[in-house]
């Protein structure tokens, strides 16, 4: 998987906690929606662990009410922070 820079982002965020679909709407600005199926994907790939509920607000969707970095997702992100300090 490609790290975007907004997956690095979200990585950012989610390290930064609670890791929550709204917290890491919040923290990068980008749209719910984008983030939800971002962290999907970054799960899907083994970058992070999350827990998902479903609002009663909106029915059939499911959001993330928190997250966690896994070690893939820990070394990504300080692969990124070491290259972005050499740079």
């Amino acid at each position: 998987m490609n790290l975007t820079e907004d997956l690095k982002r979200i990585l950012q965020a989610i390290d930064k906690g609670p890791g929550s679909l709204k917290s890491v709407s919040s923290l990068t600005d980008l749209a719910s929606k984008r983030v939800n199926d971002y962290m999907d994907d970054l799960e899907k790939e083994g970058y992070i662990k999350g827990h998902k509920t479903y609002p009663t607000d909106k029915v059939g969707l499911c959001e993330y009410s928190s997250s966690r970095l896994t070690g893939k997702g820990r070394v990504a992100l300080e692969q990124q922070m070491s290259t972005h300090v050499n740079n």
